[in-house]
Formats: C-alpha cells, sequence, structure tokens
C-alpha cells in the first residue's frame, strides 16, 4: 500500500517511486505518469539530473544493449555475408540504447543523494 501523505513531494521533484523490477527498468514508470503529472515529468526529463544507481543501471542498459544488438548483427552479417546489416543492426541497437538511457527518466532518480546536515563551526 502506498503512503499518499507525501504526494506533494511527486509534485516538486523527480524522485518518482515505481515498483522496482526489470519491466519498470526499461518502461520508465510512463504508465505511470497520471501519480507524477505530465508536468513535472517533463520537468524531470529536462532538468537531466540523475542518481547515482540511476547511472549504473542506465550503464548497464546500455551496455547490454549495444553488446547484445552487435553479438546479433555480427552473427546475422555473417550468415547473409552481408556487413551493411551488421552495421544496420548495431546502429539501431546504438540508437535505441540513447533513447532508453539518455534523457533522464523518472525510473533513474529513485534512489536520490541524502546529504548531512551542514555543522556549526569556525569559518575560515
Amino acid at each position: 500500500m502506498h503512503n499518499w501523505s507525501n504526494t506533494a513531494r511527486f509534485h516538486t521533484t523527480c524522485h518518482f517511486h515505481c515498483s522496482r523490477n526489470l519491466y519498470s527498468v526499461f518502461t520508465p514508470c510512463i504508465g505511470r505518469i497520471h501519480v507524477m503529472g505530465i508536468v513535472s515529468f517533463f520537468r524531470c526529463l529536462k532538468e537531466g539530473k540523475m542518481d547515482y544507481e540511476g547511472q549504473r543501471k542506465a550503464f548497464y542498459i546500455q551496455l547490454m544493449l549495444i553488446i547484445t544488438s552487435g553479438i546479433i548483427g555480427f552473427f546475422y552479417g555473417y550468415a547473409v555475408q552481408r556487413f551493411l546489416y551488421t552495421f544496420y543492426i548495431l546502429s539501431a541497437g546504438t540508437a535505441l540504447a540513447t533513447v532508453i538511457t539518455l534523457p533522464s527518466w523518472p525510473a533513474f532518480n529513485r534512489n536520490p543523494v541524502k546529504f548531512l546536515p551542514v555543522k556549526g563551526g569556525k569559518d575560515d
């Protein structure tokens, strides 16, 4: 059950909590825009902020998509003896990885960094 007492936070920041399954990583919370609000969703994309865990996920998604498309492209190009098909498949995989990982989707902002409060002390 979701605690709706903190729903105001959804409208002011990009920290959006979706289910943590693999499907929600590849479809970055677009089905749950109604909770976040369309304006906040686009503001989050425009800001371009991504937490450290989101950067790690984006890196591995990008890596797996490009490697997978490279392997598929290599074997398909080898089977039909056309290097151009290898290039097309690898280019399509790279374009897909760019669309999925380059924007700061709300799915990549689930773990915001919590800074410690400033301690009082001498100013230099």
